[in-house]
């Protein structure tokens, strides 16, 4: 409306789980690569400060983070003990922060963190192509949708992407408050996400999305994390 240009940002301690939706090709994982790489390079949070694990059931192009000192594991959809080690890894996780917040009197993340002098790292985790996730592994899927409704309480937070509205399972949605949409092939599927028709939809463009900030829509482009033109280039790098 006024034409105006600044960086989208986002709080995880207010807005806890974020999905990411967009027909194949429109840039989800770029986002997710330049997510991380502005926490990591941008805002320079140490591995005490936050840690990552990722889930890749897409192109297999998420390796690279394996190299970072924040990440606890990278899992492809061809590995099954990792998919089942890592949902043990992050319920043990959630299981010691009750008893850590209950010990300090605290409800949430945020209020432990506050009060404590013990550093405790904010948990991100990406599930790249919820819906493949799903199929492949249902029943480890079902002890995630569990980890997600906690999570938000104790600092881990799911970033998730799907193709369609209903390519991320219902029971997870729910527990989501912020959908950021590339280009969709169903252009009726942008009122289902934000319950509203929105007055402008994302061009054919990679990385070119809505979102909603307060009740209002809004463009975005997602920007590329590396100076590189191609995924393999940037990969590389």
């Amino acid at each position: 409306r006024t034409q105006e240009q600044k960086t989208l940002s986002v709080d995880f301690s207010k807005i806890g789980h974020m999905a990411i939706y967009g027909a194949s090709g429109t840039g989800k994982t770029t986002f997710l690569q330049s997510l991380v790489y502005s926490m990591v390079c941008e805002y320079q949070y140490t591995p005490d400060e936050l840690n990552i694990y990722a889930m890749d059931f897409g192109g297999r192009n998420m390796g690279y983070l394996a190299k970072l000192p924040h990440t606890g594991g990278v899992v492809f959809a061809d590995d099954e003990a990792g998919v089942s080690d890592l949902a043990i890894t992050l319920s043990d996780i959630i299981e010691e922060r009750k008893r850590l917040f209950a010990m300090n009197n605290c409800g949430t993340f945020i209020d432990y963190r506050s009060v404590s002098q013990k550093p405790l790292p904010a948990i991100m985790v990406l599930i790249d192509n919820f819906a493949s996730f799903r199929d492949k592994y249902m029943d480890v899927a079902d002890q995630f949708v569990e980890i997600i409704s906690a999570g938000r309480t104790f600092g881990v937070y799911f970033v998730i992407t799907g193709t369609t509205k209903n390519s991320i399972y219902y029971k997870v949605t729910e527990q989501i408050a912020a959908y950021f949409t590339l280009k969709l092939n169903d252009p009726n599927t942008y009122l289902d996400i934000f319950n509203v028709r929105p007055p402008i939809v994302p061009e054919d463009i990679s990385g070119r999305g809505i979102t909603a900030i307060g009740r209002e829509i809004v463009e975005f482009q997602t920007a590329l994390a590396l100076d590189s033109q191609t995924e393999a280039d940037r990969l590389l790098a």
